[in-house]
C-alpha cells in the first residue's frame, strides 16, 4: 500500500521487477535479529512494492531474501527510498 492511503509515517518504497521464485521483504530488528513486518513478493505482483517501517527506537534494516522452498529468486532492484512524514 502506498504511503498516501496509511497512517504509518515511514515507508521503504522498493522499485523493481521480480524475475523469478519468491523473494520477500522485511523489516528486520537488528538488535534482536527479528523480522518485525514482511512482506512475499512474486512475479506476478509489478513494482514499487512498499513495506511500512514500524515505530521503535532501535536500529532497523531492510533485509531481502528467498520465501520460496522451490529453488532460486531473483529480483531486480532500480532503487530504494524511504519516504517519511506527512
Amino acid at each position: 500500500m502506498p504511503p498516501g492511503r496509511s497512517r504509518v509515517d515511514r515507508w521503504v518504497e522498493l522499485r523493481g521487477a521480480v524475475r523469478a521464485g519468491v523473494p520477500g521483504m522485511c523489516i528486520l530488528d537488528v538488535k534482536d535479529d527479528l523480522c518485525l513486518i514482511r512482506r512475499q513478493l512474486a512475479v506476478s505482483m509489478p513494482g514499487p512494492y512498499y513495506l511500512p517501517i514500524p515505530a521503535t527506537r532501535d536500529p532497523v534494516a531492510l533485509y531481502i531474501d528467498n520465501e520460496g522452498s522451490a529453488g532460486p529468486a531473483s529480483l531486480v532492484i532500480r532503487s530504494v527510498v524511504i519516504v517519511a512524514g506527512r
